[in-house]
């Protein structure tokens, strides 16, 4: 593939999962956790990371709404790297706010 084709590739997938990532925006928005109580939209992650084949440890750090995240193919001709994602859940969503498109 050369670089267009692998572009048009990427725009494509960008494309098609886009719905998804709203989605998933959309839900993170509706649990309003408040501030140290994220524990919904962490459990979330967790769940969607192991969904797409990530091997996910929980409570990283200690902190219970932290996480670390890393994925492989299973081909180790090149070496153990991987994505690895580290991502600690605090929002401090405001109770009664909303930010619902108004026209």
């Amino acid at each position: 593939m050369d670089v267009n084709e692998l572009q048009q590739a990427a725009e494509k997938w960008i494309d098609e999962n886009q719905p998804r990532w709203s989605a998933w925006c959309a839900q993170i928005f509706d649990f309003a956790e408040t501030a140290w109580r994220e524990y919904r939209s962490s459990a979330f992650y967790v769940e969607l990371l192991t969904k797409e084949g990530f091997e996910v440890e929980v409570g990283s750090a200690g902190m219970p709404t932290a996480f670390c995240a890393r994925w492989t193919n299973g081909d180790k001709s090149h070496g153990d790297g991987g994505p690895i994602l580290g991502g600690y859940v605090e929002y401090d969503a405001i109770p009664g706010n909303c930010q619902a498109p108004v026209p």
